[in-house]
């Protein structure tokens, strides 16, 4: 049998305990973060492809060297973003889940926590 406490039985204490231990870690931070970073080097990489095509004498292949740079930045840059989205939507439900939980228990309530007058 189960003792119920002011934060709870111990199953729910437990389970405060994963969903705080799996939102400390935000990925989808991370992913962004390198989508953004991929994204300016891409147009960096891009424009230096095109002044490379412009300024070519002979065939451009500096131009098309930095060209596929810039693609390729650009597909990382994507990716990440999608992957980054995918970790925010579980995140997101995550914290719903950690809000409902926190509600229940009254942990945000103060004056849960106040001790009672008699």
């Amino acid at each position: 049998m189960s003792q119920t406490t002011l934060l709870g039985t111990p199953e729910t204490r437990a389970q405060l305990a994963d969903l705080q231990s799996k939102l400390e870690d935000r990925k989808s931070t991370v992913n962004f973060a390198r989508s953004a970073l991929g994204m300016m080097l891409a147009v960096i990489a891009g424009g230096t492809a095109g002044k490379l095509f412009w300024d070519a004498k002979d065939f451009p292949y500096a131009g098309i060297a930095a060209g596929v740079v810039a693609f390729g930045l650009a597909l990382f840059s994507v990716i990440n973003y999608g992957v980054g989205r995918k970790h925010l939507r579980i995140e997101l439900q995550l914290f719903a889940a950690l809000k409902e939980l926190r509600h229940a228990l009254r942990l945000d309530d103060p004056l849960a926590l106040l001790p009672l007058v008699q």
